[in-house]
């Protein structure tokens, strides 16, 4: 029983895994198991995974049907034997002291959650696009609530792959991704593991790289799927009001709401997304003003999009 698993779903990676495999391989700590779930790959993905797989006992790879991330994850979960847990992406990148120095934490702390800072990198110019890293929190130690609390309000961030949790978390609370999303699976499974977690440490230190790739998902039309990420933050509404403040939660699915409008004007979208978009604005209405930068920022666009933005979608979209 390894003291860390590292878990990566993989799905047509061939032009990026072996980098990421890599950062893995170069920790510094170095008794830790990498589970990599190939996920029905249809190029050579797998043929990588195997010669790692020959090479280094520490990866284990077990290829499947292809099912989703969600269940390319979960079968992780279920292969893996560490008390702590890291989920990582094909195509990203870890610093190669993360291990040993989230394990000191763990070692020192009475923590369930080890979170951290992290870039989003562009792929081909290898350009810092931003940096999510929140100075004022360094080494503060939060109660899961609390944490959560900072989160849905925009005062913290946190990735699927910025942060390692102990296993008992979603163990003992029979958390597992839910196969049934097709979007903000991540969060859905984020939120639900932070609201369990009894005390969250934070660093500000940048452990993590998202690769942003010219072809990522991130990067086309907006479709109506996306909408999926709304309707899977109304149902946290109900699954947390609980464990915190039912408008904190609202708050922040209006905030998602208006990062989509913005992700419109970037990119475009399919006239079936402005639709829903359209038939879900009335969760405008329980908008609760705070003074913080993102929640002003989303009472501004509540004003104009019922003064003059739904309108402008309507008429751009024909509806």
């Amino acid at each position: 029983m390894k003291k860390l698993s590292i878990i990566i779903p993989c799905y047509n990676m061939e032009s990026f895994i072996s980098r990421t495999i890599d950062s893995v391989l170069r920790q510094t700590y170095k008794d830790y198991e990498l589970i990599i779930i190939d996920d029905g790959s249809t190029d050579q993905t797998l043929d990588i995974l195997e010669y790692y797989e020959n090479i280094d006992d520490r990866v284990k790879v077990y290829a499947k049907q292809n099912g989703g991330v969600s269940a390319a994850r979960n079968t992780g979960i279920e292969k893996s034997t560490g008390e702590y847990i890291l989920f990582l992406d094909g195509d990203d990148l870890i610093k190669e002291d993360l291990l040993e120095n989230a394990l000191k934490v763990f070692n020192n702390q009475q923590i369930d959650m080890f979170s951290y800072g992290y870039k989003i990198v562009d792929e081909k110019s290898q350009k810092i696009l931003k940096i999510y890293s929140y100075k004022r929190y360094e080494k503060c130690i939060f109660g899961g609530k609390e944490f959560l609390k900072l989160y849905l309000r925009k005062k913290i961030n946190q990735r699927m792959c910025s942060f390692i949790i102990k296993r008992k978390v979603f163990s003992e609370n029979s958390i597992l991704f839910d196969t049934n999303i097709k979007y903000a699976e991540d969060q859905d499974f984020q939120l639900r593991c932070m609201s369990k977690c009894t005390n969250i440490y934070y660093t500000a230190e940048e452990y993590f790289y998202y690769i942003r790739r010219a072809g990522s998902a991130i990067n086309r039309k907006v479709d109506i799927w996306r909408m999926g990420e709304v309707e899977a933050l109304i149902r946290k509404e109900e699954d947390l009001k609980y464990d915190i403040e039912p408008y904190v939660i609202r708050n922040y699915t209006c905030m998602h709401y208006v990062y989509l409008f913005r992700e419109v004007i970037r990119k475009g979208a399919e006239r079936e997304f402005i639709v829903k978009y359209i038939e879900k604005d009335d969760i405008l209405n329980d908008f609760k003003i705070e003074f913080s930068k993102y929640n002003v920022i989303t009472a501004i666009f509540i004003i104009c999009y019922k003064l003059f933005l739904r309108r402008y979608l309507q008429i751009k979209y024909n509806i």
